[in-house]
């Protein structure tokens, strides 16, 4: 690994630096598994995705700075929050992470390929002079800022993979060895979803996601997202139900827990071995999901769902 320390400031070594830790980026990205590309994303605990889509915006943003455009505007950032004293790198980061939470693996290689190029191409436009220009030079209506350009460079480019790279390398690893355990979903039992949308859509403001009939159960359920999990509203269509039957003894309320995980065989076999009570040895399977239930008897009373994606 080059020691950026010890070079010039010159273009020439800027770009190196930028192609040499873009390969080390790639290189550990050949080393995906399907499992680890479509793991999870948390908020707390960003998914490789994640984090190449943080890298990418924030190309963006130095791609702006270099044309002389608005950084804030470039990356859909309003200033209003910034008004509003949104002003901290990870208050900036959090935003960004929710704004782009949607885009898949592949979709979020594509963006980062595609704005490291652009990048590239700017940065080899400037000369070695103004790689020392100050940041305020590009950047006109940010007065305040007398640092040299080259240090937003590094800091947005080759700087930035090598501080994200081992953060990359640690969520995968753990994604091997442990596997992944994230809040799904809330099933919530009413007797009526059009009931209960004033509260849930209207005074709580959620978005309903989904709403569809599951005749297999004899129900009808309602998605509201809920960050990077979502309450289930479900409804018994029969009597016979077990919705239904769970209605009339329990009355509307928490039916089940929902938690992801990354291989549900194995998560059940690891339960089994220690003794806890499953209702389903082997996971069902419906509509790109598998899914497994443990009995309340073994978790303190709470029926737990496990779901593993299958085509995500």
């Amino acid at each position: 690994m080059t020691n950026k320390d010890e070079l010039a400031i010159t273009t020439v070594n800027a770009l190196m630096l930028m192609d040499e830790a873009k390969a080390r980026l790639d290189a550990f990205l050949q080393t995906l598994t399907d499992k680890q590309k479509n793991a999870p994303s948390v908020a707390a605990d960003w998914a490789v995705r994640d984090h190449l889509k943080h890298l990418a915006v924030w190309h963006e943003s130095l791609l702006a700075i270099l044309k002389g455009e608005d950084r804030w505007e470039a990356i859909d950032f309003k200033t209003s929050w910034i008004k509003r004293g949104v002003t901290t790198f990870d208050d900036i980061n959090a935003i960004i992470y929710y704004q782009h939470r949607h885009l898949d693996y592949a979709e979020s290689v594509a963006l980062f390929e595609e704005t490291f190029q652009q990048v590239r191409d700017a940065v080899s436009q400037l000369s070695d002079d103004d790689l020392q220009k100050p940041f305020n030079h590009f950047s006109p209506t940010e007065a305040h800022r007398t640092d040299p350009i080259i240090g937003w460079i590094d800091g947005v480019t080759f700087g930035h993979y090598e501080e994200h790279l081992p953060w990359m390398i640690t969520r995968a690893d753990h994604d091997v060895q442990n596997g992944r355990v994230t809040i799904n979903h809330v099933a919530v039992v009413v007797p009526s979803i059009d009931d209960a949308l004033p509260f849930w859509a209207d005074a709580l403001g959620l978005t309903l996601s989904k709403r569809q009939e599951v005749a297999q159960e004899a129900v009808e359920v309602a998605f509201f997202d809920v960050g990077d999990s979502h309450i289930e509203l479900v409804q018994p269509l029969t009597e016979d139900s077990g919705i239904a039957k769970f209605l009339t003894t329990n009355g509307s309320g928490i039916h089940h827990l929902c938690l992801e995980v990354d291989d549900i065989q194995h998560a059940l076999n690891t339960l089994q071995k220690k003794g806890i009570t499953l209702i389903n040895d082997t996971p069902k399977e419906r509509e790109g999901r598998k899914y497994a239930f443990i009995h309340p008897k073994s978790t303190g009373g709470v029926l737990v769902e496990l779901y593993e994606r299958v085509n995500a």
